[in-house]
């Protein structure tokens, strides 16, 4: 009973802020720049950076970070997210 109690407490937490919008995926395709742009204009507290599309990466949990990955032509290739 514990263990249940428990993991519903923990599936059920979410360190974002309530309503806060998660991903851009339509930014896939834009020319990183202008994906920069559009997530700064709807997420005025993210830190947003460019990345290569294969940059090695950090796996901790930062709710005010975006990651634009990009590829060698500055195109957005993956859907960017908080985190």
């Amino acid at each position: 009973m514990l263990f249940r109690s428990l993991l519903s407490v923990a599936t059920a937490y979410n360190p974002f802020p309530q309503g806060a919008k998660l991903n851009w995926p339509e930014c896939v395709g834009m020319n990183a720049d202008d994906a920069v742009s559009v997530i700064r204009s709807e997420c005025t507290d993210c830190s947003v950076v460019v990345l290569d599309e294969d940059s090695p990466v950090t796996m901790d949990l930062r709710i005010d970070r975006v990651r634009v990955f990009a590829d060698g032509n500055n195109v957005v290739v993956v859907a960017p997210r908080r985190g």
